[in-house]
């Protein structure tokens, strides 16, 4: 697959998520997901801090997190604006 074809993919799913999430009730946002201890709204900040994090912004995460991959995710998701 191509460059152009994948960021194609890519914003193409992005937009579907989009339309998925929107008008969902502040009580839906709050919602247990699948991700054991994470609300919806917590899985959606992982994605979005997924997506703007550099590689260099990852090593540091993870030198913060002490080299913990679970505690950068707990880290990178409490940093996320809420509500």
């Amino acid at each position: 697959m191509d460059q152009s074809t994948m960021w194609d993919a890519v914003h193409a799913e992005r937009r579907s998520l989009a339309r998925d999430l929107d008008g969902l009730s502040a009580d839906q946002w709050e919602a247990p997901s699948l991700c054991p201890g994470w609300s919806v709204h917590d899985v959606l900040a992982h994605l979005i801090g997924s997506a703007t994090t550099t590689r260099w912004g990852f090593v540091r995460q993870m030198a913060a997190a002490q080299l913990d991959f679970d505690r950068t995710n707990d880290q990178g998701v409490g940093a996320a604006p809420s509500g």
